[in-house]
């Protein structure tokens, strides 16, 4: 089976399906509405083709039925390779192409994009946000919360859903990792526990789990990419039967899951998105979509937001009139709310940035609660839980 946490990320060639040599300065030419996609999707150590496989097959079935009003949609993926210039140089490809629109998936490269895209007006959609610029940019149309919103939903889960009254925290030595770690604590309010370090790169968890044991917990949070995690889960398993894990979605994959068997059973976990196992219409027409289009791609969190990108972009589309344009695009995404993509909180709105000078850009504070059960990952509640208020007092 494919480990999406450990291979070195495949190139995907996500081809557009023809670029006009001359764009009109609308964003349509003989091919279609032209829309950019920039993202990793293959770089030295790291990649995430899955959300651009997602993304073409959401246009891909739009277009067989018909297009958008006629006009098919001209999707291009640009992998900027994990690299700032790369990043970059698509973004201008795609001011050059008269985009319309770029729809995000995962970079760490997004500032350098953001910078191209906010002097030429081009709106960002979907972007998995990860700098600050994305929690600030006016171009930035963030459908999900980032980590912002993730980790404080993890503690106040634990918390409240699961009445964990120690909640520690294992998290990687670097700064994203232990900045991850005040905002689980932030959400965990008085269960916050303590917080312990491991390396990046590791192979021997038994020291950090039996520090967590001995302190006492009842819950404990992973903040780790999914290679360390899953040599994490088995270890903490064998250690206690009865902790509670805690993480966020994006690094538990379904094919994790299967991989890991009874020891991630219990295992909470936490997203701006429906399980991709959820019958939630969206998710429904998301799997349809993939196993008509993207059969072989796997199918996890980021794929499901880069299709959800992909909708949103769709939906704008939809309710234009006239030929579009960047600018007609930013003006309806702005004015748009609440909007059900079917695959998130049905109250998505742009209408009203959030009360934050950190994060105005986040629209989406509210958070799915789920629980690993029996192989895989479960709505705990249908009602969305929220971390409003400890956003905007930051």
């Amino acid at each position: 089976m494919r480990k999406f946490w450990i291979r070195v990320m495949i190139v995907v060639a996500a081809v557009a399906m023809g670029v006009s040599a001359c764009a009109a300065d609308d964003g349509t030419s003989g091919s279609g509405v032209k829309v950019y996609g920039i993202l990793t999707t293959q770089s030295s150590s790291f990649g995430f083709p899955e959300m651009a496989d997602a993304m073409q097959a959401r246009v891909d079935a739009v277009n067989a039925a018909g297009g958008v009003k006629g006009q098919k949609i001209d999707l291009t993926i640009c992998n900027d390779q994990g690299d700032v210039n790369i990043a970059a140089q698509c973004a201008q490809k795609a001011v050059t192409d008269h985009a319309v629109a770029v729809t995000g998936g995962l970079t760490f490269q997004t500032a350098a994009i953001i910078g191209v895209l906010d002097r030429a007006g081009i709106p960002y959609i979907g972007v998995n946000p990860s700098t600050p610029t994305d929690y600030t940019s006016k171009s930035v149309f963030n459908i999900g919360g980032g980590s912002p919103v993730a980790y404080p939903a993890l503690g106040q889960a634990l918390a409240e859903k699961f009445h964990c009254r120690k909640i520690d925290t294992i998290a990687t030595m670097t700064p994203t990792g232990q900045s991850n770690a005040t905002l689980v604590a932030s959400g965990a309010g008085n269960s916050a526990g303590k917080t312990f370090s491991t390396p990046a790169v590791t192979t021997d968890f038994a020291p950090v789990v039996d520090s967590v044991v001995s302190d006492g917990a009842d819950c404990v949070t992973l903040l780790m990419g999914p290679q360390l995690a899953v040599k994490a889960i088995p270890v903490l398993r064998q250690s206690s039967s009865t902790i509670r894990i805690g993480a966020n979605a994006s690094g538990i994959s379904p094919s994790m899951i299967k991989d890991l068997g009874d020891s991630v059973n219990g295992t909470v976990l936490v997203d701006s998105f429906f399980p991709v196992s959820s019958d939630a219409p969206g998710v429904v027409a998301f799997n349809e979509e993939m196993k008509q289009y993207k059969p072989s791609t796997e199918i996890n969190t980021l794929t499901l937001q880069g299709w959800s990108s992909a909708s949103l972009l769709v939906k704008v589309l939809e309710g234009l009139d006239g030929a579009p344009t960047a600018e007609s695009v930013t003006a309806a995404l702005n004015a748009m709310g609440p909007v059900d993509l079917g695959t998130t909180n049905p109250e998505l709105s742009f209408k009203s940035p959030l009360d934050s000078k950190t994060y105005p850009r986040i629209v989406n504070t509210k958070y799915a609660v789920e629980e690993v059960r029996d192989g895989k990952s479960t709505l705990v509640s249908p009602d969305w839980s929220d971390v409003h208020d400890r956003l905007i007092a930051q």
